[in-house]
């Protein structure tokens, strides 16, 4: 599985909550070197893609959290600081 390079997520927290779902946590900073804003994060742009390919790298790295053949939903928790908590959860049939 490769969803691309991760140079802009280094310091991007993952936390697994159980096998199904993981927390990502993005600083203000992070969102700012793609030019995102908290609330762009609902729209399906290039750049939101990129990034969302890029952080389930990253928990496929770090975690072993794997997405690829099921569908995902995501809760977004805009944090006080402009930074982000992504929720994502794999939804098993």
């Amino acid at each position: 599985m490769f969803y691309g390079c991760m140079n802009h997520l280094k310091n991007m927290k993952i936390a697994k909550i159980s096998d199904n779902q993981v927390k990502c946590t993005l600083s203000s900073f992070e969102l700012s070197l793609r030019n995102l804003k908290v609330g762009e994060l609902a729209y399906g742009s290039e750049q939101v893609k990129s990034l969302f390919a890029e952080m389930m790298q990253k928990a496929y790295s770090e975690v072993g959290f794997d997405t690829e053949d099921y569908p995902v939903m995501i809760e977004t928790i805009p944090m006080k600081d402009d930074g982000v908590e992504l929720f994502i959860t794999r939804v098993e049939e």
